[in-house]
């Protein structure tokens, strides 16, 4: 296969939501069990109020229905390229309008964890901002198994068992490439920072991995999924 275009995309959470569909702290919810001074009940709330925040921005991160996206990357072994958009429905319009060609060209996606994610967070985006998506296109590229539109290195590694899956990161490093230098859970802090080019070259540097995983796997990858 000699055409294909690897993908990724970074997310943050999305605070411009109604209040009513963000998750809200219930102080009710904190277990006091025998608790009774005012000031350690007070302290003790407090307490798991921090940790519900704290949680609070992962959990919309990887919300399809809760995050934004800030970051697209794409490429293959000839160039890799991220743009980061603070205008999210402009930076959709172009990715989707991209995905749609490729698909019509017969040019593979090469993701990971493309599948249950990075399509099921573009398709939701899409949905809430009014961008139309075909709806056969979208079922092809997120079809469990000889999939031949979007190749789900996370669930071909695994072998579609949800038990055996792994990160990008140990694959880079299971196959002699060099490891992942940041996280993603650094995204939001340089997305509040205004950091953007750290957000781009943190995606940048996740699908050039993309594209030298996919290439020692493509030779093991059954003749008739290519």
């Amino acid at each position: 296969m000699s055409n294909f275009c690897c993908a990724d995309i970074e997310t943050v959470p999305n605070w411009d939501l109604p209040k009513e569909c963000i998750p809200q702290f219930d102080p009710d919810s904190v277990k006091l069990g025998n608790l009774k001074d005012k000031d350690k009940v007070e302290a003790k709330i407090e307490e798991a109020r921090q940790e519900f925040d704290k949680g609070l921005v992962k959990k919309m991160s990887l919300d399809p229905d809760l995050c934004r996206v800030v970051c697209v990357g794409t490429g293959d072994s000839t160039s890799v390229l991220g743009s980061v958009w603070v205008d999210e429905k402009m930076l959709l319009e172009i990715v989707w309008k991209n995905i749609t060609n490729l698909y019509f060209k017969h040019i593979p996606l090469v993701s990971f964890n493309g599948i249950q994610f990075d399509l099921p967070v573009l398709w939701h985006s899409a949905i809430r901002l009014g961008i139309p998506v075909d709806p056969q296109m979208y079922r092809d590229l997120t079809k469990k198994y000889d999939n031949r539109f979007n190749f789900d290195l996370m669930q071909i590694l695994s072998g579609w068992d949800r038990t055996r899956y792994k990160s990008q990161d140990f694959y880079q490093r299971w196959l002699g490439f060099e490891g992942k230098k940041d996280s993603g859970s650094q995204v939001y802090q340089w997305w509040i920072d205004k950091e953007y080019e750290k957000i781009k070259q943190h995606c940048e540097a996740d699908v050039n991995s993309l594209v030298k995983i996919w290439e020692r796997l493509q030779p093991y990858v059954r003749e008739d999924d290519k």
